[in-house]
C-alpha cells in the first residue's frame, strides 16, 4: 500500500527525510481515510469519460471567471460593506480551483491507465508478431527440405533394370516377395536392385572365366604365329635348294609363287615379300592376292646389266682422265643421266590387292628403287559412290595410308644415305613420281634402317617392329585404315550433301530430334589454316601439320549460327576429330574465349567422347556422325537456355542452368526409352 502510495505521488521520495515523515503520517489511521478517498477518485476517473470532465472543466471555468469579475466588480466600489461578499466569493472560487484540482488528478488516473493498457496491447502484438516470425520460417525450412526431398537423385535411377513382369518371372521368390513387393513400391525397387546385383556378379565370373580362355586361345594363337614366322626362311631355303631337282623334273618351282618365272627375276626385298604374301594366302585363306606386274624379258636383261654392288658416282673425275673419240657430253646431260640412273626403278612391282566386304578394295603396288636400295609404295582405292572434293582428298594416294603408324607419312627416303645422294644431284625425293617409301614398309619387305644413326627409328619398340615385319598384322592394320577411310569419306559425303547420315542412326544419335540444320560442309586447305589466328593455340596445342585434314561445318537455327572448324587426324578413329566452336546469335558472338558455355560444348564433344565410344561399341569409325549429332543436340540446348524468348524449348531439362558457373544441360541420361539433359 505504501508503494502503491509512492507511485501515485512521484513528489515522495526515497531516503529523504520528509518522505519517512510522510510515510509516517500515512501509515496512520488518517491516512487510511486519505487512501479510501484515493480509491474513490480512480473509481470515478475509470468510470466517467475523459470528454465529461472537459465539460465539467469548461463550466467550472466559465463560473470562476463570473466569479472573479464579480470579485473585481465589487473592490472597484470601495465599499466596505461587500467585503463578506468578496469572502464568500472567495471561498466559491477556492472551491472551484479544488475541482479543477480533482478533475486534473482523475485525468492523470486516466491517462496512466491508458498508458498501461497500450503497453500490455504492444506486448501482446509483439508476442503475436514473434510467433508469426516463427511460424513463417518453420513454413520456408519444411518448404525447402521437401523441395530437396523431391529432387534427390539416386544413383540407382541411372541403372535400366528389367521389367517388373520379367523381374516376377527369372528372379527367385526369396527375392521377389511378391506378398509384399506388389504393395510396396519402395520394396519392388529394393528387391529389384537385389536381384540386379545377384545377376552382375554371376555375369562378372562368367566374365573373368571367359577372360581366361580368351587369354588361353590367344597365347595359342600367338606360338602359331610365330611358328609361321619361323616357317618363311626354311620354305626359302627348301625353294633354293629343290630348285635343281625341280627343274630336272620339270615341275613347276613351288605352288608358294603364283607366278614362279617372274617370282625368281623379282629383286629380293619384292621377293621377300611375294613369299610372305603368298604363304598368308594359303595358310589363312584372307581375301589378299599378291600380282607380279612386269615385262619378263625386260626384268631378265636388267637383272643382267645391273649387279648388287651397282652405286651411282658423282664425281666425274674418270671421265676428265680419259679422252674420248666422241662429242663430249653437257654438264646438263651428265646430271640428267645421273639423276635417271639414281631414280631407276626395276621393271617389275608386286601389287596386293586388299579385299573389303562391302565390295571395296584397296591395290598397293611395290616397287623398288634399286640405287636407292629402298621399297616405295603406290596405293590406289577401288570404290564407288565417293565423288565429293573431300572424299576425293581422303582418297589420293599420297593420303591414302598416313597415320597406319605415327609420324611416318613417305614423304622422305627412309634410307639415310639418299639423302647425301640426292643432295649431290641437287634434288629432292618427289613421292607423287616415285612412290611413297613409308618405314613400315621396307621393314615388310626385310629392309631395315632402323640403326642407321635415326634416334627416331630407334625410339621404336621391339613390338612395334615385330609389328612391321609381320604381313598378317600388316594387312590387319591396313584393312582397318582402309576401312576407316571409307567409312570416313561415306559421312563426310553426306555431310557435303547437308544432312547427317543415316546409318547406325539408333546407335549413334538419342531419342529426340535436333532443330538446327547443316548448312554447310567445306574442306579447308592448310595454307588457310596455318595463317588463320584463331588457329594459333591449336597448331601449338594438338600438333597440326599439313598431313592432317581440316573442315568447316556451319549450323544453322533462325537467325542463330555455329560454326566449327573439324581437326581430323590421318590415324582416325584411333585420335577422335577435334571441333573448335564458336557462334553468331544476331549481334553477339561466342567463343571459347569469352563464353564458358561454347568452353563446355567444346569439352561435351572433345572430351566426353569416351561416352560416344561406349554407345558406338564396334561401329567406332562413326565417332565423326556421333560427334556432329552431339554437336547439334548441343547448339540447341545453347540456343533454348540462354535466349528462352526466341528459341522455344524443344528439349527435356530440369534446370536451364544450374551451379556457380551456371552451366548448362549437355549431358543426356536415358530414362527407359526416353531420357533429360542435366548438368555434370
Amino acid at each position: 500500500m505504501v508503494r502503491d502510495t509512492m507511485d501515485r505521488h512521484p513528489k515522495l521520495k526515497r531516503g529523504d527525510s520528509k518522505t519517512e515523515n510522510s510515510l509516517k503520517i500515512l501509515s496512520t489511521d488518517s491516512n487510511k481515510q486519505y487512501l479510501k478517498v484515493l480509491n474513490t477518485e480512480e473509481k470515478e476517473a475509470q468510470s466517467r469519460s475523459g470528454d465529461a470532465d472537459t465539460t465539467i472543466f469548461k463550466e467550472i471555468c466559465e463560473k470562476f471567471r463570473e466569479i472573479i469579475k464579480s470579485i473585481a466588480d465589487l473592490k472597484s466600489k470601495n465599499d466596505a460593506s461587500n467585503r463578506n461578499a468578496i469572502l464568500h466569493l472567495r471561498v466559491d472560487a477556492s472551491m472551484l480551483f479544488l475541482k479543477m484540482k480533482k478533475l486534473n488528478r482523475l485525468e492523470k488516473f486516466r491517462l496512466h491507465s491508458a498508458r498501461e493498457k497500450l503497453h500490455d496491447t504492444k506486448r501482446q502484438v509483439d508476442n503475436l508478431h514473434l510467433q508469426w516470425q516463427n511460424l513463417l520460417y518453420e513454413t520456408h525450412h519444411l518448404k525447402k527440405e521437401i523441395s530437396n526431398c523431391m529432387s534427390f537423385k539416386s544413383k540407382d535411377e541411372h541403372i535400366d533394370l528389367i521389367p517388373v513382369e520379367e523381374f516376377y518371372e527369372s528372379a527367385p521368390e526369396t527375392i521377389t516377395r511378391p506378398e509384399i513387393t506388389k504393395k510396396d513400391r519402395h520394396r519392388l525397387r529394393l528387391a529389384q536392385l537385389e536381384w540386379e546385383l545377384t545377376q552382375r556378379k554371376v555375369l562378372a565370373e562368367t566374365c573373368n572365366e571367359l577372360m581366361i580362355e580368351k587369354d588361353k586361345t590367344a597365347s595359342e594363337i600367338r606360338k602359331k604365329k610365330d611358328r609361321i614366322e619361323n616357317l618363311i626362311p626354311m620354305i626359302k631355303n627348301i625353294l633354293s635348294a629343290t630348285k635343281p631337282v625341280q627343274e630336272y623334273l620339270g615341275l613347276s618351282s613351288s605352288q608358294i609363287q603364283t607366278e614362279p618365272e617372274l617370282a625368281q627375276l623379282l629383286p629380293p626385298p619384292l621377293y621377300f615379300l611375294s613369299i610372305q604374301a603368298n604363304a598368308m594366302e594359303e595358310a589363312t585363306g584372307d581375301s589378299v592376292k599378291l600380282t607380279i606386274i612386269g615385262d619378263k624379258d625386260s626384268a631378265a636383261r636388267f637383272n643382267t646389266a645391273v649387279t648388287e654392288s651397282i652405286a651411282v658416282e658423282y664425281s666425274d673425275s674418270e671421265d676428265e682422265g680419259q679422252s674420248h673419240h666422241h662429242r663430249r657430253k653437257t654438264k646438263s646431260q651428265i646430271k640428267e643421266e645421273k639423276i635417271k640412273k639414281l631414280l631407276t626403278k626395276h621393271p617389275l612391282s608386286a601389287k596386293l590387292q586388299i579385299s573389303l566386304k562391302d565390295g571395296n578394295s584397296l591395290s598397293i603396288t611395290f616397287h623398288h628403287l634399286v640405287n636407292l636400295r629402298i621399297i616405295s609404295i603406290i596405293p590406289v582405292a577401288n570404290t564407288k559412290g565417293f565423288d565429293g572434293l573431300s572424299c576425293r582428298h581422303l582418297l589420293e594416294s599420297r593420303h591414302l595410308l598416313n597415320g597406319l603408324y605415327d609420324k611416318d607419312y613417305g614423304e622422305r627416303s627412309p634410307n639415310p644415305a639418299n639423302t647425301y645422294q640426292l643432295e649431290q644431284l641437287g634434288i629432292e625425293y618427289n613421292p607423287l613420281e616415285l612412290g611413297l617409301p613409308y618405314f613400315w614398309v621396307q621393314k615388310l619387305c626385310g629392309l631395315d634402317f632402323t640403326n642407321r644413326n635415326r634416334p627416331v627409328d630407334q625410339a621404336l619398340d621391339r613390338k612395334t617392329n615385330a609389328e612391321q615385319r609381320n604381313i598378317s598384322v600388316i594387312v590387319q592394320k591396313v584393312r582397318q585404315h582402309f576401312r576407316s577411310v571409307v567409312d570416313l569419306c561415306e559421312q563426310i559425303q553426306d555431310f557435303e550433301k547437308l544432312f547427317i547420315p543415316m546409318k547406325n542412326r539408333d546407335i549413334i544419335s538419342y531419342p529426340v530430334k535436333t532443330a538446327c540444320t547443316l548448312l554447310k560442309w567445306e574442306l579447308i586447305s592448310w595454307d588457310r589454316i596455318s595463317t588463320d589466328p584463331a588457329f594459333e593455340t591449336l597448331l601449338q596445342n594438338l600438333d597440326l601439320s599439313e598431313y592432317d585434314r581440316f573442315f568447316e561445318t556451319i549450323f544453322v537455327r533462325n537467325t542463330a549460327k555455329l560454326i566449327a572448324k573439324v581437326i581430323v587426324k590421318p590415324n582416325y578413329p584411333d585420335m577422335t576429330p577435334v571441333f573448335s566452336i564458336r557462334i553468331e546469335n544476331g549481334s553477339k558472338k561466342y567463343n571459347a574465349q569469352n563464353n564458358n558455355n561454347v568452353r563446355d560444348m567444346e569439352k561435351e564433344v572433345n572430351f566426353y567422347v569416351e561416352e560416344l565410344y561406349e554407345k558406338l561399341g564396334k561401329q567406332k569409325n562413326w565417332i565423326l556422325t556421333a560427334q556432329m549429332n552431339k554437336l547439334a543436340i548441343c547448339f540447341d540446348i545453347f540456343l533454348e537456355c540462354t535466349d528462352r524468348d526466341n528459341f522455344p524449348r524443344e528439349k527435356l531439362f530440369y534446370h536451364h542452368v544450374r551451379g556457380r558457373s551456371r552451366s548448362l544441360p549437355f549431358k543426356f541420361v536415358t530414362r527407359g526409352k526416353e531420357g533429360l539433359f542435366v548438368q555434370r
